[in-house]
């Protein structure tokens, strides 16, 4: 795969190759998801995990906007039905998670790899379709009543409302999809989910995102599977 070899020559990535399935791990003590497997029988995936990003730190400390400073879990690039696709993971243990942390994060990673993508021969991010993965254990009754909260404000309100949060507009719609996806650009959520986003080229904001939250079965389980013939 071009953009593996670029990214490994001019970039130092160190990615790693597996056939029909490789697993995400989280080794924090706190961690209620702990383990996101990726898989398809045929299909080879290419994996970095975001240490390996965070390495380049030199690209990205001088940058004052404060987004960039922060980058996904696992990033996975791979080629199904003679499309290209480009994951950026990210493992929570709870949606407050995702909205706190989570979104900023797969944006970050998704905005590093144009970057990184950018001064490869011919590649641009977007030649891939671009999915973003979340994971989050099962919603506790706190979490499932701001939810409520949020679908009774939202009532079919255009995400760019100023009376939510976009944060939680974009978790509502997680929610309702999990296990499933939707597709959203930047645009839908610039300028209020980050003003900097203002200053991307029109095409990183209008690419349409694949946005995807994977939950355990239930609470017992910390093991999140993503089949990718579902995307």
């Amino acid at each position: 795969m071009e953009e593996v070899e670029a990214l490994k020559h001019l970039h130092g990535l160190s990615m790693s190759n597996k056939d029909d399935s490789f697993s995400f791990t989280e080794t924090g003590p706190d961690a209620k998801v702990k383990t996101l497997t990726i898989g398809a029988n045929g299909v080879s995936f290419y994996y970095v995990d975001g240490d390996t990003i965070k390495g380049l730190e030199n690209l990205w400390k001088a940058n004052k906007y404060f987004l960039l400073h922060k980058n996904a879990d696992g990033i996975v690039v791979f080629d199904k039905d003679g499309k290209r696709y480009l994951l950026l993971c990210e493992m929570k243990s709870s949606m407050g998670q995702i909205k706190d942390k989570g979104i900023n994060q797969v944006v970050a990673g998704y905005l590093r790899m144009a970057v990184l993508l950018s001064i490869c021969k011919e590649k641009d991010i977007l030649e891939h379709d671009i999915v973003f993965v979340f994971t989050s254990q099962q919603t506790t009754t706190e979490e499932r009543k701001r939810l409520q909260e949020i679908q009774m404000l939202e009532s079919d309100k255009d995400i760019m409302d100023k009376s939510i949060p976009v944060n939680d507009k974009i978790l509502y719609r997680l929610y309702k999809s999990v296990g499933n996806s939707f597709k959203m650009p930047l645009r839908t959520i610039c300028p209020d989910f980050h003003n900097d986003l203002v200053h991307l080229k029109d095409s990183l904001l209008d690419a349409k995102i694949q946005w995807k939250l994977l939950m355990p079965p239930n609470t017992a389980s910390t093991v999140v599977q993503l089949d990718v013939n579902t995307l």
